[in-house]
C-alpha cells in the first residue's frame, strides 16, 4: 500500500495471505490504521490494517447486503456510505447499516456498471447507455443526477 501525502509519503507491505481476498475498496485512513473491504469468496470483509507495520489488527464480515453480495458489482466506500452497482440498481448502506436502492434504468441488459469518486460528496456512475449518471450523497440522503448526453457527428 502506498500512502500518499502522508509525510513523507511511504509504502507498506501487506501479505496476501493476510488479507486473503481481492481488495474491492479502501476506507479512510485514520492515524494508525486504515480499513479495506476484501473479497474472499463471494462475501466481503472488513479488514482493518495498521498504517506502521502493515499487519491486520481486526476482520469482520461487512454487515447487511455489503456482506452478502459485494463481491457481485461495483463497490465504493464513501464516508462510512458503501455504494455497491449491480447491473439493475445501486444499493447504499449507511454507516448505521440502513440500505436503500435506486433501480439503475436500462441497466438490466448493459454491462456492469462502474464507480468513480468525482468529489467530496459525488460518485460519478457509469452504465450502458448514453450519459453518465452523478449521484450525491449527504448525510441520510441521495440525488441521482443524469448528464446530458454527448453529441456524435458522423
Amino acid at each position: 500500500m502506498w500512502l500518499i501525502g502522508a509525510h513523507p509519503d511511504r509504502k507498506i507491505r501487506i501479505e496476501p495471505e493476510a488479507l486473503g481476498g481481492d481488495v474491492v475498496a479502501l476506507g479512510a485512513l485514520n492515524r494508525r490504521s486504515v480499513p479495506l473491504a476484501v473479497c474472499r469468496g463471494s462475501r466481503v470483509w472488513l479488514v482493518t490494517v495498521d498504517v506502521t507495520n502493515g499487519t491486520v489488527t481486526r476482520e469482520i464480515l461487512a454487515p447487511g447486503a455489503i456482506g452478502d453480495r459485494g463481491c457481485a458489482g461495483a463497490l465504493l466506500w464513501l464516508d462510512g456510505n458503501f455504494l455497491l452497482a449491480t447491473a439493475r440498481e445501486l444499493t447504499i448502506q449507511t454507516a448505521a447499516g440502513d440500505e436503500r436502492h435506486l433501480p439503475l434504468a436500462g441497466g438490466a441488459h448493459g454491462a456492469q456498471p462502474e464507480l468513480h469518486r468525482v468529489g467530496e460528496h459525488w460518485v460519478q456512475v457509469e452504465v450502458s447507455g448514453p450519459s453518465p449518471l452523478l449521484l450525491l450523497v449527504t448525510g441520510d440522503s441521495e440525488q441521482l443526477y443524469r448528464l446530458p448526453a454527448v453529441e456524435t457527428r458522423p
